[in-house]
């Protein structure tokens, strides 16, 4: 009994004292408060505008590339297509279409996935670079581009 009512005695001391130091901390009464110094890492915006600049560069090339490849396979499907309709017998026409349009799926679905990784690729790059000029996020939002 005795040693619960002491035990309780420390405790509630304890409690007071914080909460003494906190309200005079909060009350402005604590003269031996320092203030802080910004220790925040310089941004090299020269270093973070070069960054920008390659990343810009290199999604714009993965997409003339993307485009040049799409247009190939359009051209590939319009020749192939034309091709199958030159043929008389119904059943092989049937295949040579079938296999006009198969390539063209695969055309396209490789150049769609070549196109998103190397996007990727220039983002992943530009976050590392961006770092290393000691920016940290720069709010810009990836997706816009892995969307087109």
């Amino acid at each position: 009994m005795i040693k619960k009512i002491i035990i309780s005695s420390v405790v509630l001391s304890f409690v007071l004292v914080g909460a003494i130091i906190v309200s005079a901390q909060t009350t402005g009464t604590d003269t031996t408060m320092t203030t802080t110094t910004n220790t925040e890492k310089q941004i090299d915006i020269a270093c973070v505008k070069t960054a920008v600049e390659t990343r810009e560069n290199t999604i714009k090339a993965t997409f003339d590339k993307f485009s040049s490849s799409i247009s190939s396979a359009l051209q590939t499907r319009k020749s192939d297509l034309l091709n199958a309709w030159s043929i008389a017998d119904k059943a092989q026409r049937k295949t040579a279409i079938k296999t006009a349009w198969d390539n063209f799926k695969k055309s396209k679905k490789d150049a769609i996935k070549t196109h998103r990784t190397e996007q990727l690729a220039a983002w992943k790059q530009f976050k590392i670079s961006r770092k290393d000029c000691g920016s940290g996020p720069t709010g810009e939002n990836p997706g816009h581009d892995i969307s087109i």
